[in-house]
């Protein structure tokens, strides 16, 4: 939204036989979906669970927004892959994941999910990190 940067390269790979883009995004940009990357660019988009992310995902697009998207993405050209990411061990994370993979389940069209693989990024934290955030 800010540049035209990505747009520009993600029409350049399109016509790089040997290399592909890949990008991380929180953001669902459907200026994107007119781009016609020809599966030369992989979007991943960052999944948590609803109550982290209101916590954690300031100022990006809802999860089930993200989830929502991914089908638009994969017939528009790209290949789509998910973060699943940040992975916040707290209590009661286990059960939150659960119910978010049984969302994403639940929402992504088969063609979806037999492409999409998936990247497990874990929050890593430690006491003198612990000690700045208090402050």
């Amino acid at each position: 939204l800010v540049c035209d940067n990505t747009a520009d390269l993600i029409r350049a790979f399109r016509d790089w036989p040997t290399a592909k883009a890949s990008f991380a995004t929180k953001f669902v940009n459907p200026d994107l979906l007119e781009l016609d990357p020809r599966g030369r660019t992989r979007i991943r988009f960052s999944v948590m669970p609803a109550g982290d992310s209101r916590l954690l995902d300031l100022r990006t697009s809802p999860v089930d927004r993200r989830i929502a998207a991914a089908a638009d993405f994969l017939d528009a050209g790209y290949e789509v892959h998910f973060n699943l990411s940040p992975v916040v061990v707290r209590p009661g994370w286990q059960d939150a994941w659960d119910e978010l993979l049984r969302q994403m389940d639940d929402v992504l069209p088969e063609r979806v999910k037999r492409q999409a693989l998936a990247e497990v990024i874990m929050l890593t934290h430690n006491a003198d990190l612990h000690e700045v955030n208090l402050r």
